[in-house]
């Protein structure tokens, strides 16, 4: 499921990042990559995507975060 259509509260595993290589990399050196864990804080449809990874919160493009496929944990 795509990150931008992930509900507030929800958690689950980014299983792939569908992105230009710099963007990639520059998630990577965030903590956003494939096989990590994310919580989503806040996601409306107007603003950026605020998203918790190994304790940190950061906020996502929504434009990048529509790349992000996520896993949800049952």
């Amino acid at each position: 499921m795509l990150l931008t259509k992930i509900s507030k509260g929800q958690k689950g595993i980014i299983t792939s990042i569908k992105s230009k290589k710099y963007i990639y990399k520059r998630l990577a050196t965030m903590g956003v990559f494939e096989g990590r864990e994310i919580d989503i804080i806040y996601n409306h449809s107007d603003i950026p995507v605020l998203i918790e990874v190994s304790g940190r919160r950061m906020a996502i493009a929504r434009e990048i975060a529509g790349g992000i496929d996520v896993e949800l944990n049952s």
